[in-house]
C-alpha cells in the first residue's frame, strides 16, 4: 500500500485524540480491550476489500518501504501479498516448491493464526477451522535472494504469481462497522505497552495458544505477526530509549533453520510504528559478520557497517524466522540475547 494509507491513518489519529480513549495498562488490556484484535483485523480487511476482489491476491512487487507499507511494522526482507479468502464452504491454498523463504499465514477475523503454509504444501480450509466468521486474511511473505538484484526479484515475482487460491464461494467480506476513530484511538494507547509484552513467545497463534495480554498488545502493535513456531519477534532493544546518537547492538547468531532459508533481521520504525526512512532494515543475508561470529547492528553511525537510520523516539524490532524449536529460541532469547546484548552508544564502546 502506498503512503496514502499512512497519511489516512495519521489524519485519523489526530481526530481520534479528542475521543479520550481509556488508557490501556498491563492489568486491564486483556479485558477492557479484548475486542481490539477483531477490530484491528476488520480495519485491515475492510481496506483490502476496497482494493482487490475476493479470493484474489494483491501482490506487492517491491519490498516494503516508507512509501509502500500496508501493515504496521512491516519488514523489507519479504514481499507481501494479501488476499481475503471466502471459506463459507471450503477453500484451498497451494504453494509450489521455492528455493527461498516463503509462507502463507492464514488469519481469521479475530486475528488468530489458524494455519501456516510453506512451499511445497497445499492446505484445504473449512469454516470449522475459524474461531468465527467465514473469511480469512492471507498474509503472504515471499523473499528474494537479493532485494537489490533484478533477476532475484523477478524470480520472487514469478513465485508470487504461482501461489494459487480456489474457493467454492465468492461472497465479499462485509465490514463490521466499527468506528474507525475509536479503533485508532484504542490502537494508540494499546501499542504503548509493546515494550512490556509479558510473554513474547505467546503473542500470536491460534485460539487457546496465545497469552491474552500479550496477544491484545501485539494485535495493535504488530498486527499479522507469525506464531513462535514460525518466527519470534523481540519488540524491545535492551537499553534503547529512543535517542538518536550513534549506537550499536551486538548479538550471537540465533538457532534458526538456515537450511530452510531462515533469516534474522532488524527493522527500525518511527514513534508510531511506521517505516520512516529509506535505510530502515537489514538482515543477516547482507550483514558484515564480526570476526568472532557475532553480528553488530548500528544505528545512526554513518559510514559504518550494518548501519540503519533512526529518528527521535525510534524503536527496533528483531525478527527471528524459522527457529529450530520453540525451546531453543526461548533459551537463546532469555539466556543469551537478554543477558548479553544491549544497545550501547559509540562513546561507550571506545
Amino acid at each position: 500500500m502506498k503512503k496514502s494509507i499512512l497519511t489516512l491513518s495519521t489524519v485519523a489519529l489526530v481526530f481520534a485524540t479528542g475521543l479520550q480513549a481509556k488508557q490501556a495498562t498491563l492489568e486491564n488490556v486483556a479485558t477492557d480491550f479484548a475486542d481490539q484484535p477483531t477490530k484491528e483485523t476488520d480495519w485491515y480487511m475492510t481496506r483490502l476489500q476496497r482494493e482487490v476482489p475476493i479470493n484474489t491476491y494483491k501482490h506487492n512487487r517491491i519490498p516494503s518501504s516508507k512509501d509502500h507499507q500496508f501493515v504496521i511494522r512491516e519488514n523489507e526482507d519479504t514481499m507481501y501479498s494479501h488476499a481475503i479468502l471466502d471459506v463459507t464452504k471450503s477453500a484451498t491454498i497451494t504453494m509450489p516448491e521455492y528455493g527461498e523463504y516463503a509462507i502463507v499465514q492464514v488469519i481469521d477475523e479475530n486475528h488468530f493464526t489458524i494455519a501456516e503454509v510453506y512451499p511445497g504444501q497445499t492446505l484445504r480450509l473449512t469454516p470449522d477451522m475459524l474461531s468465527s466468521g467465514t473469511h480469512v486474511f492471507l498474509n503472504t511473505r515471499v523473499a528474494a535472494a537479493d532485494n537489490r538484484d533484478s533477476k532475484a526479484l523477478k524470480k520472487a515475482h514469478d513465485y508470487q504469481n504461482s501461489i494459487t487460491l480456489s474457493a467454492e464461494t465468492s461472497h465479499p467480506y462485509v465490514s463490521k462497522g466499527f468506528n474507525e476513530k475509536e479503533v485508532l484511538a484504542a490502537r494508540t494507547t494499546v501499542q504503548k505497552l509493546r515494550p512490556f509484552i509479558p510473554k513474547p513467545f505467546d503473542i500470536f497463534g491460534n485460539k487457546g495458544q496465545v497469552d491474552p495480554t500479550s496477544f491484545v498488545i501485539a494485535s495493535s502493535a504488530g498486527w499479522a505477526g507469525l506464531p513462535s513456531d514460525a518466527a519470534v519477534y523481540l519488540p524491545r532493544i535492551p537499553g534503547n530509549t529512543g535517542e538518536t546518537e550513534c549506537s550499536s547492538l551486538t548479538i550471537n547468531p540465533p538457532p534458526l533453520q538456515y537450511d530452510r532459508h531462515a533469516f534474522f533481521s532488524m527493522t527500525v520504525y518511527d514513534k508510531n510504528g511506521w517505516i520512516a526512512d529509506d535505510n530502515f532494515a537489514i538482515s543477516n543475508k547482507r550483514m558484515k559478520q564480526n570476526i568472532n561470529g557475532t553480528y553488530t547492528f548500528r544505528f545512526n553511525c554513518e559510514g559504518q557497517a550494518n548501519n540503519l537510520t533512526v529518528r527521535e523516539g525510534w524503536s527496533g524490532l528483531l525478527r527471528l524466522y524459522l527457529p529450530t524449536s520453540k525451546q531453543a529460541i526461548e533459551n537463546y532469547v532469555i539466556n543469551d540475547y537478554l543477558k548479553h546484548s544491549r544497545l550501547v552508544k559509540e562513546t561507550d564502546e571506545q
